[in-house]
């Protein structure tokens, strides 16, 4: 039997089958852990936030809109509440915890040439303002569109943009040296 998409899960859920829920979470839930773990640096509080975005999931679940891709919609719920907390914390960033504990964090990877050259990435990542890193995250570790990362994010898709060439300049500033110097020896 074919699986289910989320958008169909999705319906399915808005229209009252409490079964469709499970599927949605067992799908859903390892993407929104992974980002919050990244964005957070505290797997505390990651759970706490992804156990309020399927609770808020679940209050809003009637005005999904039939057909919007779920994923970006969950991750917006998600980004918001993660917003809220560090809001209501009074700071912008999380004590970061041990790298090891963050590899932990299911999510899709970039793909680098070597452990010493994923662990600058990571790093060169988290030193980025918060804006910067967050679009980072949702656009190339996520994978949704600018539009998609706006909405997220409650800015504008111009706003988006100029973000993520920055935040790009400072990495290819940051890395340069060293993916060159990898380069170079790997040839």
């Amino acid at each position: 039997m074919p699986k289910e998409s989320l958008e169909t899960l999705m319906e399915r859920y808005a229209a009252g089958d409490a079964e469709a829920f499970g599927a949605l979470y067992e799908a859903l839930a390892p993407r929104i852990y992974g980002y919050l773990c990244r964005s957070l640096y505290d797997r505390d509080l990651a759970k706490e936030v992804l156990q309020e975005t399927f609770l808020r999931l679940h209050r809003v679940r009637t005005r999904y809109a039939v057909g919007e891709r779920v994923l970006p919609w969950v991750i917006t719920i998600s980004a918001n509440l993660r917003r809220d907390l560090l809001r209501r914390r009074g700071r912008r960033r999380e004590s970061p915890t041990e790298p090891a504990d963050l590899e932990a964090a299911p999510a899709p990877e970039p793909e680098v040439p070597d452990a010493d050259l994923a662990a600058q990435l990571l790093a060169a990542v988290r030193a980025l303002p918060p804006g910067q890193r967050d679009v980072i995250l949702l656009h190339k570790y996520e994978g949704l569109s600018f539009e998609e990362v706006a909405r997220a994010t409650g800015s504008t898709v111009g706003a988006v943009k100029l973000r993520a060439f920055r935040g790009y300049e400072t990495l290819r500033k940051k890395l340069g040296d060293s993916l060159r110097q990898e380069l170079g020896r790997r040839t």
